[in-house]
């Protein structure tokens, strides 16, 4: 597993904001989307585990 990939999903959900977590990541928000969906991809469980509202990742027990 790619832990840039975990790395960027973990920001995103702690600052419930792709825009906040690219910052962080000196990333842009579009490069921090793509990371994520491509790791959607390749671990399907975290498309069961989280899904994307509005402006934020939320988790789904």
């Amino acid at each position: 597993m790619d832990s840039h990939a975990i790395r960027c999903f973990q920001q995103v959900f702690e600052k419930k904001s792709i825009h906040q977590a690219a910052k962080d990541l000196c990333m842009t928000p579009q490069g921090v989307s793509r990371v994520i969906r491509a790791l959607k991809c390749r671990q399907p469980f975290l498309s069961a585990a989280a899904r994307r509202s509005e402006r934020a990742f939320l988790l789904i027990p």
